[in-house]
């Protein structure tokens, strides 16, 4: 994370901008923390790659850096509270391989078909991303999300928004989508800002329960009021399990 930090600050302010190598960790004496074996370099790269096919062609979006360590971490997606011993959300695999399917053996290619053919019917038509019905009926639209999410990548949260400014031109007046800095998954912690949104019960709440520091209030004034959303200013507190010990920054967050 510090190869990509401004100044003093204590998160990577955009992803997009960190070129990270993670090779230039790696061990050229023992083996320690304070180095990667080529192992972990590999994975590491997986990581911010995300998975590919035997070709080499990516299937989904790679992790960004800054995601690596937080409440949430990467280690949660090989070994989650829930099921010690197995990887996240392997139990989706199971309801079409069966109870005794092993994620060891698991094969991209051969496998994802199978479960896209079983699931996606079910599955995908709640996540097509069609929003032509709810536009139509004068819907407003507010995403969020951290960029240091290590389990949804945000990549794939800005090509949704991507998706809509394509589908319904640059000026779409019905979604807007704010990237957090420093945010891991749901608000859960993280080093950088995660005090903006009251309806989020994982989040601390903003300190001012107005629109331009709580995005769910500016959404009720983007609906009733007709006042679309151009910034949330945002909040990092001293203690980001207790607001009541000061804010340690803030930072306007725009769509």
């Amino acid at each position: 994370i510090s190869a990509c930090l401004v100044g003093s600050e204590m998160c990577i302010r955009d992803s997009t901008e960190c070129a990270f190598d993670p090779a230039k960790l790696t061990c050229h004496g023992a083996e320690s923390d304070q180095c990667l074996t080529p192992a972990e370099v590999a994975t590491a790269n997986a990581f911010y790659s995300g998975p590919t096919d035997h070709a080499g062609k990516a299937t989904y979006y790679g992790w960004p850096p800054g995601s690596e360590t937080g409440v949430l971490t990467w280690a949660f997606l090989e070994t989650p509270l829930n099921a010690p011993g197995e990887p996240s959300f392997d139990g989706l695999f199971k309801w079409v391989f069966g109870p005794e399917w092993n994620w060891r053996n698991f094969d991209l290619d051969r496998d994802m078909p199978q479960v896209d053919a079983k699931l996606g019917p079910i599955l995908n038509g709640a996540v097509t991303g069609d929003f032509t019905r709810f536009k139509a009926r004068g819907g407003k639209l507010i995403i969020f999300q951290g960029w240091a999410d290590p389990i949804v990548a945000p990549y794939q949260t800005v090509a949704l928004y991507e998706k809509l400014a394509k589908e319904f031109g640059p000026d779409q007046d019905f979604a807007r989508l704010f990237m957090a800095p420093g945010l891991t998954h749901c608000g859960l912690g993280g080093t950088g800002l995660n005090g903006f949104e009251s309806a989020q019960s994982s989040m601390l709440p903003p300190p001012s329960d107005d629109a331009r520091h709580d995005l769910f209030v500016a959404l009720i004034a983007w609906v009733e009021d007709k006042k679309t959303p151009t910034e949330v200013v945002a909040t990092s507190y001293v203690d980001n399990k207790d607001a009541s010990k000061g804010i340690a920054m803030q930072r306007p967050l725009c769509p």
